[in-house]
């Protein structure tokens, strides 16, 4: 018993939590379901299909609120038809069913409020699909990198419709460069990996920034230019929170229920599986709620990207984003927007601070102060971000995490392993009481180095 209370600590503090196969099939397939189903309540069939057609002719770059656009089932049945695709895919192809799958599942149907669709998705597919013939991998090693890569859906759809072209060409311009996009992907989303070590959970975003800020130039070159976007709903409240309360309790309760039953039938060596599922399940449920508090306590409103930022970061959660060590980085977001002039419960200021998130890693290793750091910082450059690609990429708050973590990745290294810090913390200092002494600990040790340069010389 003692052995099997250890293992079951041990799983909170590790982030693969989805090592089942079939279960992690079941839970992705039922999420799936329940968007489906919740957007045949909200509207007729005939409405839907309308509302479809609405939504696949959008240019759908940020901030595009497909609840802003159409009817509110077409909106939910859109994400459902994306997301059911993408999983079907998957299993046929046998993708792993682990903790990089949820968090990719759960962008795509996340996003698929608010910029990505059928028509804009499938040729990134495509393009990993060639890219892995072509160097003879199997599908299912990408196809993650692939659903992370739809970010880069609004190139597509701006290029179909939104330069003006004839139907029929632009729809061929988009496609092509879709293919070529997801073609390379893959490549420059591994070699950007070691830009940011890892401690930006976005990576494929800050790959797909850097093609769609190339993709920006070359647009500019020939005179186009993307005209800002922010059309967002205020009139979706009501059935965003229904479903976003409903779906986080029902994942707690799961979760509750499979973790009682398992360490309640005081087997000798438990299921391990199982356990980890129930266990990202009530990880994901809490994060989600948390979220929803923090939105309402500063007065803000529930809209499609508001809804598709909660979703995304709900399945990020088995990957490292947890509360407790969420709050600091959301707490530094939240102090760069209350001392700035932007409004911290505007729509574009709540998804910077709910994707800063995405920044964890950071806090997880630094600590509390790094992490409000990294959300101070993150606020501070996101909006300059913006421009280097005009909202095509979806990912733009993941562009931006990847400069942070770069940013600060070598200085918080340096300050941990550095003599001078690791004396004064030593001595069990207050904060305050640091700042002051290190210009003075600065001072000796670069006298100290003077000396020796003299004995040198």
């Amino acid at each position: 018993m003692e052995t099997n209370f250890s293992q079951r600590i041990a799983i909170f503090k590790r982030g693969d939590y989805f090592d089942n196969q079939k279960l992690t099939v079941i839970f992705t397939t039922v999420y799936t379901l329940s968007l489906l189903a919740f957007g045949m309540i909200l509207s007729k069939p005939l409405e839907i299909l309308k509302g479809l057609s609405k939504i696949f002719n959008s240019p759908s770059h940020l901030i595009t609120d497909y609840f802003a656009l159409t009817n509110f089932g077409s909106v939910f049945i859109n994400s459902g038809l994306l997301t059911l695709l993408s999983l079907i895919i998957a299993i046929r192809i046998k993708v792993p069913m682990d903790t990089k799958f949820v968090a990719a599942i759960f962008s795509v149907s996340g996003f698929s409020f608010f910029g990505k669709n059928l028509f804009n998705s499938l040729p990134i597919i495509i393009g990993i699909w060639l890219y892995s013939k072509a160097v003879n991998q199997p599908l299912n090693k990408h196809f993650n990198t692939a659903l992370f890569g739809s970010s880069l859906s609004p190139v597509i759809s701006y290029l179909a419709f939104g330069l003006k072209l004839p139907l029929a060409a632009g729809i061929f311009v988009g496609l092509i460069v879709g293919i070529l996009m997801g073609f390379f992907l893959p490549l420059l989303a591994d070699h950007f990996f070691h830009f940011h070590k890892g401690y930006n959970l976005y990576n494929v975003g800050f790959a797909s920034g850097i093609i769609s800020m190339f993709i920006m130039g070359v647009l500019t070159i020939f005179g186009q230019t993307v005209e800002t976007v922010n059309l967002i709903s205020d009139t979706a409240q009501q059935p965003i929170l229904i479903f976003l309360i409903g779906l986080c309790l029902t994942m707690i309760l799961v979760g509750a229920l499979n973790y009682h039953i398992e360490v309640g039938k005081n087997q000798k060596v438990f299921d391990r599986e199982k356990h980890h599922v129930a266990v990202g399940l009530i990880n994901m449920g809490a994060l989600g709620i948390f979220l929803i508090a923090y939105i309402i306590l500063i007065g803000g409103d529930f809209n499609g990207p508001i809804l598709g930022s909660i979703l995304t970061i709900i399945g990020f959660a088995p990957l490292g984003i947890r509360v407790n060590k969420a709050w600091p980085i959301l707490c530094g977001a939240f102090l760069a927007k209350l001392f700035g002039i932007v409004d911290i419960a505007s729509c574009s200021a709540i998804m910077s601070a709910l994707f800063a998130l995405g920044l964890t890693p950071l806090s997880r290793r630094f600590g509390i102060f790094a992490g409000m750091i990294a959300g101070v910082l993150h606020i501070s450059i996101v909006g300059n971000i913006f421009f280097l690609h005009g909202g095509l990429n979806l990912y733009n708050n993941g562009f931006t995490c990847g400069f942070v973590a770069a940013f600060l990745l070598p200085i918080f290294e340096y300050l941990k392993t550095s003599q001078l810090f690791i004396k004064v913390a030593r001595q069990g200092l207050t904060l305050q009481t640091t700042i002051k002494r290190i210009p003075g600990e600065l001072f000796k040790r670069l006298k100290i180095n003077m000396n020796i340069k003299k004995r040198l010389s």
